[in-house]
Formats: C-alpha cells, structure tokens, sequence
C-alpha cells in the first residue's frame, strides 16, 4: 500500500492518532488468527493485539514486530471462509479500485462472529477538503464512515463503535500544531464527526436456523378436529 498521506510532520501526527485509535480497539479482541490489509506505516498498532497468529498484506516495515508476510490481493484472499477472527482495512477501501469486492472478501474469510476493524479519512473535514483535488489525481477516493456502515449493514456487519481522530488543521508547522492540541482536546461533542479520519468496529453476525421438532400430538388434534367438523357437516345434510 502507498504510505504517501503519513510524509511530514502532519503524517508523523495522524499516524500517531490512528494508532492510538487501532490499538484502543485491538487490545480486547483475542483469537487464533489475525489479517491486516492496508497503510503498513500504521502496523505498530498490532503490538496491542493478543491474537496468535498474525498475517499482513504487503511488505513489514517493522522487523520486530511478530507477523507473518501474506502474499495475495485485497480483492481476492487466498484463505478458507469462515477462518479469521480479525481483519483490519486500514485505508484499503480508499486505495482499491474495487472497493466492494474487498469488503466482501473480508467478510467471507471472517468467522462468525469475528471482528472487522476499518480506518478511513473522512471527507467532511479539513483534510478531506486540502486532498480532494490531489485525491482525484492518484484516483483515491474518500468515503464519509455513513457511507461504510451502509455498506457493511448489507453484509450483516454489525456496528460495534464509530470513533473520530484528529481534529487540527492539516498545517505543517509544529509549534502550530503543539498549540492546536489543546482545541483537539476540548472538541464539543456535536463536531466529532469533523475528524480527519474513523475507526469502525464491526461485529460479522451470522443467524443460525434452529431445527423445530414436529409436535405430532398436535398435528393429530388438528387431523381429528377436521374430520370431527367434515363428519357433522355430512350428518346435518343427511
């Protein structure tokens, strides 16, 4: 994945945002097996993860960091259905030309009940507005988080949480940057939805079909009480 939108100072600031987002999400969810598909320069976030076996898409920025390389396309994961407790889209949909096939991916190698975690930048905030027209040129394109949901609500993806990250302005300039911090930290709550980018957690629900015994007792009450009705409609005739 292109890491081009975490350069300079305001790309160390929002990697530092997400990933404090990521690991405040991975740090409950357990299981066997773990796929993180999207921006590696957010992988140090999987340090908070306590599942086993962990798969990433792409090159490993971090040598240290305990995982293993996945070699295969976002839109078509070489793994079994129904196998993976945790699959990360961080920034994937942004980047794919096919943005629906890779959802639907990662809910087919997800097990039931397992964990979607998807990250984006959100359009409707001053960074989404200073990278709309560089966006259009490297055929990037943002969704808004109501947009995901909807998507992921097609697929039985349950939401668990929507979190917003990053509330300053896209400015380069540190002492800036340091002063806006205190603004970030005292967002009113009606202005969360102007972060520059989202986290959503979605739960994979799957509804299981619980066989019903036949209640045979009451199958033949039914059977007698219509003959019993057919016999004294036939004796009013007669």
């Amino acid at each position: 994945m292109d890491n081009n939108d975490y350069q300079g100072h305001l790309g160390d600031l929002l990697v530092e945002a997400e990933q404090g987002v990521l690991k405040a999400v991975l740090a409950p969810l357990f299981g066997l097996h773990l796929v993180w598909i999207g921006y590696n320069a957010l992988l140090p976030a999987l340090e908070a993860s306590l599942v086993q076996h962990k798969l990433v898409l792409g090159d490993l920025v971090n040598p240290h960091l305990k995982a293993t390389k996945l070699v295969t396309h976002p839109e078509c994961l070489g793994l079994q259905p129904d196998s993976v407790d945790v699959v990360i889209l961080a920034h994937a949909l942004e980047v794919s030309k096919m943005p629906h096939q890779v959802l639907r991916e990662a809910y087919r190698i997800l097990r039931p009940e397992g964990q979607l975690i998807l990250t984006g930048f959100n359009p409707i905030s001053a960074l989404g507005a200073l990278n709309f027209f560089r966006v259009s040129k490297h055929k990037k394109k943002f969704f808004t988080a109501a947009r995901i949901i909807d998507w992921c609500q097609l697929f039985d993806l349950e939401l668990n949480n929507k979190a917003y990250f990053f509330y300053r302005p896209p400015f380069q300039h540190e002492k800036l940057m340091q002063k806006m911090q205190k603004l970030e930290n005292n967002m009113p709550e009606f202005l969360a939805g102007l972060g520059s980018g989202y986290c959503l957690h979605f739960t994979k629900r799957v509804v299981k079909l619980t066989p019903i015994r036949p209640n045979f007792r009451l199958a033949q009450k039914e059977i007698w009480g219509a003959e019993t009705v057919q016999n004294n409609i036939i004796n009013k005739k007669i």
